[in-house]
């Protein structure tokens, strides 16, 4: 994908009569029709087409800007990669990079891939250090929670559960890298 970026002067403030999405970092605009968003970047403000999520300076993913809110969750679970052995006073290991990149595209493949086929934002989950060194992505609301457990081992299958507070319970396990329909279906119901 082509990112244009354009730096644009620390006072840029978009048309007020434009659709905006506003936070700290980040603010939503449409010029000509199209759909960008200005970041900050320290003391400037940064124009693209396209979040990246990167890490060491190597873009991991991109996201539309429809889905700025998992974009910021992404950034936010970053702190997972700074956790030492026994972080937690019970034994937990050190995050490897890999582990936390293969949650960061499974949550992107899907958000993105729901965005296009069925025009729907999907609802951002937390990102959490799991056990043995896996990371944890839970989509939770009053009605319905699912958790995905990614683990450190590439070569192991992905593991959920969800449940709706009562009755009905979902499990199994799955390859995060492929795009699973009952899972999807489960994640849409949430929204």
């Amino acid at each position: 994908m082509n990112v244009s970026q354009t730096t644009i002067s620390h006072q840029y403030r978009p048309p007020k009569y434009q659709n905006q999405i506003w936070s700290k970092n980040y603010k939503q605009i449409f010029k000509n029709g199209k759909e960008y968003g200005v970041l900050r970047k320290g003391n400037k403000f940064i124009e693209v087409e396209f979040l990246k999520v990167e890490l060491d300076n190597e873009v991991i993913t991109e996201l539309p800007l429809k889905l700025h809110e998992i974009y910021r969750e992404i950034e936010k679970s970053k702190y997972v990669l700074d956790l030492e052995d026994d972080w937690d006073d019970e034994g937990s290991i050190t995050y490897k990079p890999a582990t936390w990149i293969r949650a960061v595209k499974f949550i992107a493949d899907y958000a993105k891939w729901v965005l296009e086929e069925a025009s729907i934002v999907l609802s951002t989950p937390r990102i959490s250090p799991g056990p043995n060194g896996s990371i944890d992505v839970l989509w939770k609301n009053n009605n319905f929670r699912l958790l995905i457990n990614i683990p450190e081992d590439r070569q192991k299958q992905a593991s959920f559960y969800g449940d709706d507070y009562g009755q009905e319970v979902i499990e199994g396990t799955f390859n995060p890298a492929k795009i699973n329909q009952g899972i999807l279906l489960s994640l849409l119901s949430m929204n």
